[in-house]
């Protein structure tokens, strides 16, 4: 009897897990989030030797955020694979409030971007979420610059 209600509740549980997953789409410059729009994306630059950047809109249109591909040099992480030392991150600017924070390198792809995006709360309702920003700033900080 408890094999068959242990059976019966994992059964259960997978059910229930494909409608909890939140479906995440990028078409026309648009971040679907379970096929309603939540947030305007676009990317520049991206080129050989261009910078690269991503930029994010409210449903509005209004810009809010921007992401910047950057590197620096640090000695300590000198190898035979990179002599240069290069260390590449990315710079989250957040528009309205004027903060800034980093996060280890990541795809540029947009379909990548969105899922992080979405993942972080960034947008809610349309708008910016103030609240997930501050967060986001709160816990990633400036640990590459401010080397």
């Amino acid at each position: 009897m408890k094999k068959i209600v242990c059976c019966l509740g994992i059964y259960w549980f997978m059910i229930q897990l494909p409608s909890v997953a939140q479906k995440v789409e990028v078409k026309e410059g648009k971040i679907l989030l379970d096929t309603r729009e939540y947030a305007a994306i676009k990317k520049e630059g991206c080129g050989f030797n261009t910078v690269c950047q991503v930029e994010l809109f409210d449903t509005s249109g209004k810009k809010e955020i921007v992401i910047v591909a950057r590197k620096l040099q640090d000695w300590q992480r000198r190898s035979s694979g990179n002599p240069q030392g290069y260390v590449y991150y990315l710079e989250f600017i957040f528009l309205g409030s004027g903060q800034k924070a980093e996060t280890a390198n990541m795809s540029f792809k947009l379909e990548k971007m969105a899922s992080f995006i979405v993942k972080h709360n960034f947008f809610k309702e349309g708008r910016i979420n103030n609240e997930a920003a501050n967060e986001f700033v709160l816990i990633n900080g400036c640990k590459y610059s401010n080397k």
